[in-house]
């Protein structure tokens, strides 16, 4: 597993028994950290679940339930886990061994999402649920089917960039809340991926579009922003999904089209970039 503080010897004063040393071969069962002692219970559970305990034995099918198996640990190590919870679920589906199905509960979102990746999107043997609590002090569970809901900041701005494209909705509350999404969105990707290059007059666009783009393209440059900062002179009620169609633009332009596609199909947007639709090109 890539651990080098620590390893197992035999106890040989206890049969079939072992202890936790350290390298140069010291006890190391007082002096283990929080993190180290979650790592070995896991490692101890893990390898319960496909064995039995006596040698002659056959493993017994079994239903396994981990509850948030991350506490203390550092990222190498939640990697770690993470992954061999992947090996587990693979396992469960494949039906081949003794592990008819694994139950996992975490609060930390990073941990949830290496271990619940998959290449399979909406695997009808995948199931996922929220325990959502709110102000009644009441906990309930939602049910997001074959499909997890829990996103990262940058994926819940693109959801919101979706969701916008979708409403009717054209009040100001909407419109200066999607200006603030793609201002995030353009700041922070542009500002990690960097390469942000200048372009010529747009022909194909109305003055006042041009301005739109431009200012788009001080966001993606400048970084931070301040209270001052307005739109209203550009843009107005009732051109939400005008403003959004531009959004789709300046990343073409920028060519990083492919990204803004990648987001918005992961967004659950994909009717959107068919033809004749808000995202569709021509």
């Amino acid at each position: 597993m890539g651990f080098h503080r620590f390893r197992l010897s035999n106890a040989d004063e206890f049969g079939g028994s072992y202890r936790i040393v350290r390298e140069n071969g010291t006890p190391a069962f007082d002096s283990l950290s929080e993190g180290e002692k979650t790592f070995i219970s896991f490692a101890y559970y893990w390898e319960s679940l496909f064995g039995s305990e006596v040698a002659s034995g056959l493993p017994e099918d079994v239903v396994a339930v981990i509850d948030d198996p991350i506490s203390s640990l550092d990222s190498d190590a939640l990697f770690m886990i993470a992954a061999y919870i992947r090996d587990a679920a693979n396992l469960a589906l494949k039906g081949n061994t003794n592990l008819r199905q694994l139950i996992v509960f975490t609060h930390n979102t990073q941990f949830h999402h290496e271990a619940a990746y998959t290449t399979e999107r909406n695997s009808k043997e995948r199931r996922y649920f929220r325990l959502v609590k709110d102000l009644t002090e009441y906990t309930t569970v939602r049910d997001d089917k074959n499909e997890s809901k829990i996103r990262g900041s940058y994926a819940l701005l693109w959801h919101s960039v979706v969701e916008a494209a979708r409403t009717e909705d054209e009040s100001d509350l909407v419109r200066v809340g999607v200006f603030n999404i793609v201002r995030r969105i353009l700041e922070g990707y542009f500002k990690t991926i960097g390469n942000v290059k200048d372009f010529d007059r747009i022909e194909t666009v109305s003055p006042a579009e041009e301005r739109m783009i431009s200012q788009f393209h001080i966001w993606a440059n400048s970084g931070s922003h301040t209270i001052a900062d307005d739109l209203d002179q550009t843009i107005d009620t009732g051109r939400t999904k005008d403003f959004l169609r531009l959004f789709k633009q300046f990343f073409d332009i920028q060519g990083h089209g492919a990204h803004f596609d990648m987001m918005v199909a992961a967004s659950g947007g994909e009717n959107l970039l068919k033809t004749d639709q808000l995202f569709s090109r021509l």
